[in-house]
């Protein structure tokens, strides 16, 4: 991931392809993924999460060792089925701190469940499937 794409996502702000977060927190990060894994929109596209990022687009400040980004990582083996995600290097902004991305493929066999609760994109915020959601994804 390059600080290149970094920016282009950053410019593009929050949607149902691109979440900004400054928090680490597993139920976070795994419902954020889960949604997008979910692709309830049906864009095939990768989805992108920037932990590092507040809200407004600007960078928070942050770092991530070895033991962050392994917890981080660890959150794929609460879904089931598994998605494909992949956790990029963090990508130094200068003196404003790191940016981490997480890009994550919509499933082919829909709906993905994490920690057994199906999570859906609505624009740029996600929630619990409804019974309808659920039948559409499947």
């Amino acid at each position: 991931m390059t600080k290149a794409k970094v920016e282009e996502l950053i410019a593009q702000g929050e949607g149902d392809r691109v979440e900004f977060t400054i928090s680490e927190k597993e139920k976070k990060i795994g419902e954020t993924l889960c949604a997008f894994c979910n692709d309830l929109p049906g864009h095939g596209l990768p989805v992108y999460l920037l932990i590092g990022v507040n809200d407004y687009g600007t960078i928070a400040g942050k770092s991530f060792d070895d033991e962050a980004l392994r917890g981080i990582g660890d959150v794929r083996h609460r879904f089931t089925p598994r998605p494909s995600i992949t956790v990029h290097q963090p990508v130094k902004f200068d003196d404003e701190g790191y940016v981490l991305v997480i890009e994550a493929h919509p499933s082919k066999i829909p709906p993905i469940r994490y920690r057994g609760k199906i999570m859906i994109r609505i624009g740029p915020r996600q929630e619990t499937a409804s019974i309808e959601d659920e039948r559409l994804l499947s």
